[in-house]
């Protein structure tokens, strides 16, 4: 597309990250070339365009109101426009020293992943996630 020719002339070849930590430096990709980022973002633009209204799905969204990769004043609004859907939030605390994108797993929040964890899996048995596959497997 016009967009992968022109992002690196506008933005450069590559992104580079700062590593926020030893194990975000050993385990994560920190250089990547910037048109790279031209589908990500096709994808936002659909999403942003999409009737949410019509979405049924269970949602849990997690977040944190620090995040400083995506504009995260966005996520309520956009989770009250879901007006099908059973929405829970998880809004988790800032990290410091972090772009508070994210904040779970061993390499960003290790002390965070087990109750993030604990509340994936109470939301999707809540949904009832898995039920009819554990039948099929047992039965």
């Amino acid at each position: 597309s016009g967009a992968r020719h022109w992002v690196p002339w506008i933005i450069g070849r590559e992104r580079v990250v700062e590593p926020e930590n030893d194990a975000h430096a050993r385990y994560w990709t920190l250089r990547y070339p910037t048109p790279s980022l031209v589908p990500m973002m096709q994808l936002v633009q659909q999403a942003r365009r999409a009737p949410l209204g019509a979405v049924t799905a269970p949602v849990l969204a997690i977040w944190c109101e620090a995040d400083e990769v995506v504009d995260a004043a966005r996520i309520p609004p956009t989770l009250e426009a879901m007006s099908g859907a059973h929405v829970e939030t998880l809004r988790l605390d800032p990290l410091p020293g972090s772009t508070n994108h994210v904040v779970v797993g061993a390499a960003f929040a290790p002390d965070a992943t087990a109750p993030v964890l604990d509340r994936i899996l109470a939301f999707l048995a809540d949904a009832g996630a898995g039920q009819d596959a554990g039948q099929r497997a047992g039965g």
